[in-house]
């Protein structure tokens, strides 16, 4: 996800908060590179580099702490894989606070680019690392509450998409041009909600929730994960849903999507492994995942954050994922094989 997203965070108050950490008075701010969810400047300080997000979700301290102690633990452990370090603020926190209540944090910018989904070694080296951060995460035990609820509370998602709202979304003239792409996700929420309470009883743990291409950096065949700030309490097969889902591209054949739904398989098995029922679950997870980002966004829309433009991308890539994966069930199972071939865990 690498459209930016609309910033409410002046130069100002990028300044000031940059105030609360030891960088010296000679650096260079940059607007680089930038994510959806959050507003993202490149520092430059003499010969380092350093990464400032401020948050524009939330401002949440607890939901920044659970972040940021789980990739503090990560990093603390001995792993084929990275994240970011987190530099401390003058006052010791992890985390910058400004007067307004917005919350940043401060990376040490991380070596690589980012991977690219179609390609074939990229997906291969994604999953490996997806495959290894779950057998991480489920070793981490954070020092306080996980904020976020999982996936399957659709309701949870945003403040302000309740059942109700989502269900009269069609109702908006700015989507009257996308009523069949709002029927196709309406449709999946219903058939979501008659098999949400099997769903809950998968397994569960602390996942990354959010391990899309965009949240990783590859260096030659050295991976570093980034952005947990979703990460939580979850079913454990969702973070193999979240980054399949990131396969189902309108603009690839369908056969582009199922060799490279295999790579980033084969490189999973190769560091963890789902149960049968989680196997057969992923099918609805992927799904779940595609509902989740279209609340999600269109929250965000009805708040003022993103644009209608925005909006819309997302509303048409998730029906057009939804009706993929009915259409194309004979190639999912085929691509899913990967999974049962190999001994499951158990459930």
């Amino acid at each position: 996800m690498m459209e930016q997203s609309q910033s409410s965070v002046s130069e100002k108050q990028i300044q000031q908060l940059l105030e609360q950490y030891e960088l010296g008075s000679e650096l260079e701010i940059k607007h680089e590179e930038s994510g959806l969810n959050n507003t993202t400047r490149f520092i430059y300080a003499g010969d380092r580099v350093y990464v400032l997000r401020v948050y524009e979700n939330h401002r949440d301290a607890d939901k920044v702490m659970y972040e940021h102690a789980i990739m503090r633990t990560l990093a603390d452990m001995d792993l084929p894989f990275h994240v970011p370090a987190i530099i401390p603020a003058a006052s010791g926190s992890t985390y910058a606070c400004h007067s307004n209540g917005k919350l940043a944090v401060l990376f040490a910018k991380a070596e690589g680019r980012r991977p690219m989904a179609e390609q074939i070694d990229h997906a291969y080296l994604l999953g490996k690392a997806a495959g290894h951060l779950v057998e991480a995460l489920a070793k981490v035990k954070p020092p306080v509450e996980a904020s976020y609820l999982p996936y399957y509370e659709i309701y949870e998602v945003h403040h302000l998409m309740t059942r109700d709202q989502l269900f009269h979304i069609g109702d908006l003239t700015e989507l009257k041009s996308f009523q069949q792409e709002l029927e196709t996700l309406l449709k999946a929420v219903i058939s979501f909600e008659k098999k949400a309470e099997s769903l809950r009883h998968l397994p569960m743990q602390i996942v990354h929730s959010d391990l899309v291409f965009s949240n990783a950096l590859i260096d030659g065949n050295q991976v570093t994960l980034l952005d947990f700030e979703f990460a939580t309490v979850e079913l454990r097969a969702m973070e193999l849903a979240v980054t399949l889902s990131e396969f189902l591209q309108p603009d690839w054949r369908s056969t582009e999507i199922q060799d490279r739904m295999s790579a980033f398989l084969k490189g999973y098995i190769e560091a963890s492994m789902l149960s049968l029922k989680e196997t057969e679950a992923l099918h609805d997870l992927v799904k779940l995942r595609l509902i989740v980002v279209f609340i999600h966004f269109m929250g965000r829309y009805l708040e003022g954050l993103d644009s209608l433009d925005q909006l819309q991308k997302h509303i048409y890539k998730s029906a057009w994922g939804i009706r993929w994966l009915d259409h194309n069930q004979d190639l999912w199972q085929a691509t899913v094989s990967l999974i049962t071939q190999r001994e499951p865990k158990s459930d």
